[in-house]
């Protein structure tokens, strides 16, 4: 559990070597031990550090292996993190009908749920599909929506590329 924490640190800080190695020791002790909440989170910060590196195939992998835990263990928060992860992996993949299915379904989800920071995330994300799709209008709908749910979870980090995202909107 050691091992995983500071693989999500150091992915968390920018330290991609140092977060491959502690997940890359941390996955198989969890699955040996069958750590299984650890283990999804393991397999998810492991996905997220494979996509940020560009490796979208291997991040799919692991978002599956993931999902599929989550799915057997009746965890909606992972499940709904899978989601995110994948809609945003087909948006960098220009992929967005798939995009769009993944972000729509974790987008209801968390408005059940409730949880704003992750709302606008996921907002942010829809508004970036549709941007891509050439309707600007819905865009500026989720970014509006984004910028008051970011602001509600006092998540400050959001609101400089919401502003990006209303200025491409605009042009």
């Amino acid at each position: 559990q050691c091992q995983s924490t500071l693989g999500q640190i150091y992915y968390k800080t920018g330290n991609f070597v140092e977060a491959h190695h502690y997940l890359q020791q941390a996955i198989p002790l969890l699955r040996t031990h069958e750590l299984i909440g650890v283990l999804g989170d393991a397999l998810y910060d492991k996905a997220n550090l494979e996509s940020s590196r560009g490796n979208y195939g291997r991040s799919l992998e692991l978002l599956q292996e993931a999902q599929t835990l989550a799915e057997a263990y009746d965890i909606r928060n992972l499940q709904a993190l899978v989601l995110l992860a994948r809609g945003a992996i087909f948006l960098a993949q220009g992929r967005y009908q798939n995009a769009l299915a993944s972000l729509e379904q974790v987008h209801h989800y968390y408005e059940t749920t409730q949880v704003p920071g992750r709302l606008a995330s996921t907002e942010l994300h829809l508004a970036d599909v549709w941007l891509q799709l050439g309707q600007p209008d819905r865009a500026s709908d989720y970014l509006d929506k984004a910028l008051k749910n970011s602001q509600q979870a006092q998540q400050a980090d959001l609101f400089g590329r919401i502003v990006v995202g209303q200025t491409a909107t605009l042009f």
